[in-house]
């Protein structure tokens, strides 16, 4: 689990413990977006990068849009928005997935030869 993983278990009340949660949140987001934007790229002919830069944008978005609430009140969660400090660990956490290499799988892969 990396550090940013453990900085958001330790902020998030009620989940703290939680990484499994985490985990399966993670996965489903990531199926969804994954899922929409093939989906765009197949209906649009967009390519990929364009559609990619185009979901960045709306997770921006969507940002500003729940931090203005929560700014104004309008939710009685409890989060106060810091957003010099969010929008550094969104791009960190953006950073650090897209410099990730996927590690080959080993029970998958075709046997070269013997030993």
């Amino acid at each position: 689990m990396s550090t940013d993983r453990n900085n958001i278990v330790a902020r998030t009340e009620g989940v703290e413990d939680d990484s499994q949660l985490l985990e399966q949140v993670e996965a489903h987001m990531r199926a969804t977006l994954m899922n929409e934007a093939c989906d765009m790229m197949r209906r649009t002919g967009l390519p990929a990068m364009t559609v990619l830069r185009l979901a960045a944008t709306a997770m921006g978005s969507i940002y500003r849009e729940m931090a203005d609430e929560h700014l104004q009140g309008i939710c009685e969660c409890g989060w106060q928005p810091d957003e010099t400090s969010e929008l550094r660990e969104l791009c960190q956490a953006l950073m650090e997935k897209t410099c990730q290499r996927a590690l080959p799988d080993l029970a998958a892969m075709h046997v070269a030869g013997s030993a």
